[in-house]
């Protein structure tokens, strides 16, 4: 039977879960039980514990700083960096850890990954507001809103699986649409055509 997450742990994906830091006894344990595969710190902070827990199971450790954002223009960089630097890594389950809860980047994280995703605006702003317990942030709301999925750039070999599966769908979808859209268009231009062939007549 799965372990049940600590609270500061979120699977947004099967491979990707968000942490948020520091770490304490359960969750360690919590890692040890799920057998991950990768941890990428972009906190900045270093602790030696994780380091030597790490190296004793084999778990691939990252510290990889990312600013952290200060301001509007600097959350699109911090998303879109984070978001580059996470996928590549996630064919095995890899643990993303952020910083303090009040920064509400884990929120933001998991709402730009359902925008890649191509998730509409309204379901991500619902995880959005899940991950801050239900408040509405009207800056970050408005950023989620704006966040061009398009600017994150990978090499097609470093995408990962879930989300070629998501966007081939997606395309399909838009393809049965236009389809549909263009017979709907012909049936009724025929049916001009034959009316008014049948009024000449």
């Amino acid at each position: 039977m799965a372990s049940v997450p600590p609270g500061s742990f979120h699977f947004l994906e099967d491979s990707i879960c968000v942490a948020l830091w520091p770490f304490n006894r359960p969750s360690f344990r919590y890692i040890l039980s799920m057998q991950i595969g990768a941890i990428v710190n972009v906190t900045g902070y270093l602790d030696e514990q994780l380091d030597v827990f790490a190296a004793e199971r084999g778990i691939d450790l990252y510290h990889q700083f990312v600013e952290p954002p200060r301001s509007l223009s600097d959350l699109e960089v911090w998303a879109k960096h984070t978001i580059e630097l996470i996928l590549p890594l996630s064919a095995r389950t890899t643990v993303l850890v952020l910083g303090a809860p009040r920064d509400r980047l884990e929120a933001v994280f998991a709402a730009c990954l359902r925008r890649v995703q191509r998730w509409a605006l309204a379901p991500a702003l619902s995880e959005f507001r899940f991950l801050t317990h239900g408040r509405s942030f009207f800056e970050q709301e408005q950023f989620i809103e704006s966040f061009r999925a398009d600017a994150v750039a990978l090499p097609l070999s470093k995408v990962p699986l879930f989300l070629q599966l998501h966007n081939a769908a997606s395309v399909s979808s838009n393809i049965y649409q236009f389809i549909y859209t263009l017979s709907y268009i012909l049936s009724f231009f025929c049916f001009i055509v034959i009316d008014g062939i049948y009024i000449c007549i």
